[in-house]
């Protein structure tokens, strides 16, 4: 049992943090990509001034109700930011925002990748605490406070979830928006992902120093509670 809780230790502490590369490296306002972005590949059957891909990411040509829903967004998200931008800085978007876009496509894919993955990885970091929690309950450990800080890990998994798919929809919306006819919106929906990603970011930190400060001592709590059982017993 002490080799299980030291292998379920590692295991979860392995899961590491949300990948820094999944970043919206674009500055000035937006207009301009820092990083070269991996070679995209237009669809053909779409020409350039066209609206991008639906919101799925697929290649189903964006439908008037999602297109209606993702201006709404795009329109809360001026509000909520407050942007008004000068003539000089929308004309700075107008002529550039077109090659940021390509680079947030590449990113878009990359979030939707990490959703799986990590997802997967917390998914299974959950499981085996709580296969774990009912093998120490065997052994007659008790896994109280154990129990409880699963919960707490879950609820935490979920928060990051659910701030995730956000993130993947601002991402979204910043690749599928018309940015030439609303360079504001661009620069709303931009900031809107930056800080979306900031979070998604934050909660994979707080995840990570939950199982490292918090279950990883109580874990080592129980073990040595059961080597004091053991010993007890020869």
């Amino acid at each position: 049992m002490k080799r299980t809780i030291s292998l379920v230790l590692s295991a979860v502490l392995a899961v590491p943090l949300m990948s820094t590369a999944v970043v919206l490296a674009i500055e000035n306002n937006g207009s301009e990509p820092t990083t070269k972005p991996p070679a995209q590949v237009e669809p053909k059957s779409r020409t350039r001034d066209q609206p991008k891909v639906a919101l799925n990411h697929t290649e189903k040509p964006i439908t008037a109700d999602e297109l209606k829903l993702l201006q709404a967004r795009i329109e809360k998200q001026k509000t909520v930011h407050k942007i008004k931008l000068t003539n000089a800085e929308k004309l700075k978007i107008q002529n550039k925002c077109k090659a940021a876009q390509g680079l947030v496509s590449s990113v878009s894919g990359r979030v939707k990748g990490l959703e799986t993955s990590r997802s997967q990885s917390y998914d299974n970091m959950v499981a085996r605490l709580t296969d774990l929690s009912a093998k120490l309950k065997a052994k007659n450990a008790d896994t109280t406070v154990l129990d409880a800080d699963i919960v707490a890990l879950q609820a935490k998994v979920t928060t990051f979830s659910t701030d995730l798919a956000a993130y993947k929809v601002t991402v979204g919306d910043l690749a599928d928006m018309d940015c030439k006819t609303d360079p504001e919106g661009f620069k709303a929906a931009l900031t809107a992902a930056r800080a979306a990603q900031e979070t998604v970011h934050k909660d994979a930190q707080a995840i990570r120093t939950y199982v490292k400060d918090t279950i990883k001592p109580v874990l080592s709590s129980i073990r040595a509670e059961l080597d004091k059982k053991t010993e007890g017993e020869q």
